[in-house]
């Protein structure tokens, strides 16, 4: 692992409109240290959280067992999944992370893909797509190819679940935050400087990691930014016509509790294939 510092000019991406999915893809933290990305997502309170909630929707909604990781990354929630007998495949951009999650499950079949143009078979029960990732498809184009991809993958009336965080229950402004992560071989302290903007629908944010290896007795830095587009219920609904309808948008992984713009956590978002 190396330190690596990544600027993406924001004002020029989002004057020229190039996607953020694309930006992402740059990112040293997607690609040159997937290692430090495992020990910040796949262990704690969001992850069983998720697979909880993905478990009980799958019983209740899903007659049979094959389902659709996108964006799987290190595989977190495919391997617990997988686990439990539900016939997993996951999908992600970056051959760094899709290593880890061959290392940890050798039971989901994972492929090397961009989610906006897969096609790795059909009649799917469910897809899903965790953790904000689709916030990354910043432009129609970007949105509509990803749903295509989705709509010819799934079964009739299959679903496909989007989670996002709620973008409209925080202040459009400056936020300061840090946590620290620790395993057996990393330390990590994590600073955030993140603005919504939600005139421009935008929110950007840059990360500084201070990162020790324990194993080779070795500290450095990695500083990275983000870019995300901010969805709310009605644009979301728009740009699903004729291919999904929406079959509800939930606060927080409880099927029990709806979205409120101004209270909830999350945004959870339930698509049925039309």
């Amino acid at each position: 692992m190396v330190n690596e510092n990544y600027y993406p000019d924001i004002k020029k991406i989002i004057k020229s409109k190039i996607s953020f999915a694309d930006v992402i893809k740059n990112s040293p933290y997607f690609s040159s240290n997937p290692e430090i990305y495992e020990v910040l997502s796949s262990g704690g309170k969001h992850t069983k959280d998720q697979v909880n909630f993905l478990s009980s929707f799958i019983k209740k909604y899903c007659s049979g067992k094959k389902f659709l990781d996108l964006a799987c990354g290190v595989g977190r929630h495919s391997r617990v999944l997988s686990s439990k007998k539900f016939d997993m495949t996951g999908i992600d951009h970056s051959k760094a992370m899709l290593e880890i999650a061959k290392r940890e499950d050798k039971l989901t079949k994972y492929f090397l893909s961009d989610i906006r143009s897969f096609s790795v078979g059909k009649n799917f029960d469910a897809a899903f797509c965790l953790w904000s990732t689709f916030n990354y498809l910043s432009t129609k184009e970007d949105f509509t190819a990803f749903l295509n991809c989705v709509h010819n993958a799934l079964k009739p009336n299959g679903f496909l679940i989007l989670e996002s965080k709620n973008f409209f229950r925080q202040m459009p402004k400056l936020e300061f935050r840090r946590k620290e992560q620790n395993n057996k071989r990393f330390e990590i302290e994590l600073f955030i400087r993140r603005k919504i903007n939600l005139k421009n629908k935008i929110q950007d944010s840059i990360y500084v990691y201070l990162i020790k290896d324990k194993k080779k007795n070795k500290t450095f830095s990695l500083i990275d930014t983000e870019l995300m587009k901010i969805y709310s219920v009605k644009e979301v609904k728009t740009l699903i016509k004729n291919k999904f309808k929406l079959f509800r948008v939930l606060g927080d992984y409880n099927m029990k509790q709806n979205y409120t713009a101004s209270k909830s956590y999350r945004m959870v978002f339930i698509l049925q294939k039309a």
